[in-house]
């Protein structure tokens, strides 16, 4: 079930009655500030506080997504998609050509580890059994990779 968050300052039985008939869990528009956290939830209506607005999507009568979040959403998908593109390739090639796997874990192995993304040295660190903290900095990965 969606949590759907209504932010309204109107709390007449009425209001509330129609609003909570529809779904929505109402929220005091005007108690939220800025630098309060953001509430997990699936939608927001009404009087949508700021850090609202560009976070979760917001309801809309007309049922359309404010274009800067299917923008933002869209560039994401896309990078995602080719990543795991690139992975596929990857993975069919390592498949059937054991050799290419090898090739490639020597160069992950001899590779300058200041070239390597975050995510490879972990997968690399990874694929030695070598334990390291999730939010660990790229200077602490490579330490343990050259340790």
């Amino acid at each position: 079930m969606k949590k759907k968050l209504w932010f309204t300052d109107d709390f007449s039985p009425e209001y509330i009655a129609e609003k909570q008939s529809e779904g929505w869990l109402l929220r005091k528009a005007s108690a939220c500030h800025a630098s309060d956290t953001v509430e997990v939830c699936d939608e927001v209506g009404g009087d949508v506080p700021e850090q609202y607005k560009n976070t979760v999507p917001t309801f809309d009568t007309e049922g359309f997504v404010p274009l800067e979040q299917f923008d933002a959403v869209s560039k994401k998908l896309q990078e995602t998609e080719q990543q795991l593109t690139m992975a596929r390739s990857e993975f069919v090639t390592f498949q059937n050509d054991v050799d290419a796997m090898k090739a490639r874990v020597a160069l992950l192995e001899t590779a300058n580890y200041n070239d390597l993304k975050i995510d490879d040295l972990k997968a690399l660190l990874a694929s030695k059994g070598i334990e390291f903290k999730s939010g660990a900095l790229k200077d602490e990965l490579i330490t343990l990779l050259q340790g």
